[in-house]
């Protein structure tokens, strides 16, 4: 198991998760970001990723982040 923090550059952490998904060990990604967004960019599509976010009716899991 491993957790990555913001260390306050979120681009030096997700960098770090994808290159650790991307070499078979196994990941969730938890994200205000958009997941969509995040996906394109990091290159992480089969990683499943949890959206903190108040909008309702996306594909991606969601979860209000006042839960």
């Amino acid at each position: 198991m491993y957790l990555i923090q913001d260390s306050g550059d979120l681009n030096t952490s997700y960098e770090i998760f994808a290159t650790m998904v991307k070499q078979g060990r196994p990941g969730l990604c938890i994200t205000r970001e958009n997941p969509a967004k995040i996906r394109s960019k990091y290159n992480i599509t089969k990683t499943p990723i949890v959206w903190l976010t108040k909008a309702k009716g996306s594909e991606c899991p969601s979860v209000d982040p006042a839960e």
